[in-house]
């Protein structure tokens, strides 16, 4: 059976906002009696389908936007290695491990494209640093960056 417009609004606002309640008021529905409301809604087969729907669209738009983005990043990574710009492909190399990990792994279609970088390449080019101590001046306001006064950043290791 097709949802009415409230119903559908309904299902928008409650994968937007997560609360039955919120989604119910959003939607439309009496304020005092939306959690009830929300709950009851909750209940029929038909919106929770269309839920499901609504939150798997938004997964496949989202996956195919990061993996257009890590595309876009492997060419910057490649030409900044080309280049010599060892820290623009340590740069790249970092984003598309967040991007890759903020979700878990991909499936193995999404990675068969895209050739990541080794972690001997990533780790050469990012040359990962430990964060520099404080300096032992009290109030002093100091840079994390090299420079007059700052030793530079030493490799993990």
């Amino acid at each position: 059976m097709p949802l009415n417009h409230r119903q559908e609004r309904f299902c928008r606002f409650f994968v937007h906002y997560g609360t039955a309640a919120t989604a119910a008021r959003e939607a439309g529905y009496a304020r005092p009696s939306a959690h009830k409301t929300g709950w009851r809604l909750l209940r029929v087969p038909g919106i929770r389908a269309r839920i499901r729907e609504i939150q798997s669209e938004i997964a496949e738009h989202r996956d195919l936007a990061e993996r257009t983005a890590i595309g876009k990043l492997q060419v910057v990574y490649e030409r900044a290695l080309e280049d010599h710009q060892f820290h623009a492909a340590a740069r790249a190399a970092d984003l598309q491990l967040r991007i890759q990990c903020r979700h878990g792994e991909r499936a193995p279609a999404a990675r068969s494209r895209i050739q990541s970088p080794t972690r001997d390449q990533a780790g050469a080019a990012a040359g990962r640093c430990e964060r520099r101590r404080p300096n032992s001046h009290a109030g002093s306001r100091t840079s994390a960056l090299p420079g007059p006064g700052n030793p530079p950043l030493r490799p993990a290791g």
